[in-house]
């Protein structure tokens, strides 16, 4: 059977991107910044969850800051960064979590996510 870990984790990133980029809710804390709330330590995270877990050494982009964002977001598969796959700020700074105010995108969410723990848990892969 197939890792389903990478395709769990690309289905909850592809919930959760637009709600990053879009910038709007929670995530406006954030809209001054290029990259929301991606900082440097959790490059740091999924540089090592990537070679703990799947032996796979990230390469770096060339960004001062980040260093696996590239011109077109970051460079790294959704399962090898799954502390970023899985957040997003109206899930975690909002008093009544949410994706995009769309009841059906936040249980999709929340169902992914324990999905994604199951499995993680299963092979070993929790961050």
């Amino acid at each position: 059977m197939a890792d389903q870990l990478p395709i769990l984790y690309q289905k909850i990133a592809d919930l959760t991107t637009p709600s990053c980029c879009n910038g709007t809710a929670e995530c406006a804390q954030f809209a001054a910044r290029k990259y929301r709330c991606c900082e440097r330590q959790y490059c740091e995270m999924a540089r090592k969850f990537a070679k703990e877990k799947y032996g796979i050494d990230l390469q770096d982009t060339g960004n001062p800051d980040l260093p696996f964002m590239g011109e077109n977001g970051c460079s790294v598969a959704p399962h090898l960064r799954p502390v970023c796959a899985i957040h997003v700020c109206s899930i975690a700074w909002s008093p009544v979590s949410h994706i995009e105010n769309d009841e059906e995108k936040t249980k999709e969410h929340m169902a992914l996510r324990d999905e994604i723990f199951a499995e993680a848990r299963r092979q070993g892969k929790m961050f």
